[in-house]
């Protein structure tokens, strides 16, 4: 809210600038006639050096809201890794405040929902970074995988296979193979399932993917060999409890809850 304020305050000083520049040019050659040889008329100094001063308020209006959007991005990336989800929606939102029309900070509140087990918020606001102009998209190439494992773990097998066919980024092989795991898991495939998390780009998932992937391989593997794997529940669940992922995926939930803590 003080992001827009401050933005219609800009441009009713620019508009104001403008009818006074007009103003002036107007009665310019009054000014002219009166002033001496060598004296410059003020109106003319005004009208030179005036849209300069207003690009600079411009220009570090524009400065001063990128670089605070950077350490809020930068902040709530590192609290996210972390494990410390609240904080670091927190941070995506106070960007959001100020960044309505780009998708890159929708992304990270849907992925961080996601990390909260807040499924149904997380569909609806990846939902919004679908809306979004595809120019005003931002750094979104290579997100396609993580809008398909929230598709998986809703039980969306259809969308989430869709979205795993959008070509995405090599840096989000670890994500959809993880996807891949749990997709196979919904259609019974559990050894196809382990196939894709013993993959090392899914052993060098980190924070909560990590937890999922634990999730998954317990899961499988009991379906597989009667033997249940060890899962961080702090790690898969956060700060948040098993009943997001119960409501959605209760043989999961109860996989987990059965299996040896680790």
């Amino acid at each position: 809210m003080r992001g827009s304020w401050r933005i219609v305050g800009l441009w009713v000083l620019l508009i104001v600038l403008f009818v006074a520049f007009y103003q002036i040019m107007g009665h310019e050659q009054f000014s002219s006639a009166a002033a001496t040889p060598n004296e410059k008329p003020w109106s003319t100094i005004l009208i030179t050096w005036a849209p300069l001063f207003a690009f600079f308020i411009f220009f570090a209006f524009l400065y001063s809201r990128a670089r605070r959007h950077q350490t809020l991005t930068i902040e709530g990336t590192r609290l996210l890794g972390s494990g410390r989800f609240s904080q670091a929606l927190e941070r995506f939102t106070r960007v959001l405040e100020t960044a309505r029309h780009t998708g890159a900070p929708l992304h990270n509140i849907g992925l961080t929902q996601l990390a909260l087990w807040r499924l149904t918020e997380a569909r609806n606001t990846f939902a919004k970074v679908q809306a979004t102009p595809v120019s005003l998209k931002g750094l979104l190439a290579g997100t396609e995988p993580v809008h398909a494992l929230l598709a998986a773990l809703v039980g969306e097998v259809g969308l989430a296979k869709a979205w795993l066919a959008v070509p995405s980024s090599a840096n989000a092989k670890g994500v959809a193979a993880l996807t891949k795991a749990a997709v196979a898991c919904r259609e019974g495939d559990f050894a196809g399932a382990l196939t894709w998390l013993n993959k090392p780009e899914v052993k060098h998932l980190g924070s909560f993917m990590n937890g999922v992937a634990q999730a998954l391989t317990t899961l499988a593997t009991y379906r597989v060999t009667g033997v249940r794997a060890p899962v961080d529940r702090v790690l898969l669940y956060g700060e948040a409890s098993a009943d997001g992922l119960k409501a959605v995926w209760p043989e999961l939930t109860d996989a987990v809850e059965r299996s040896p803590s680790r």
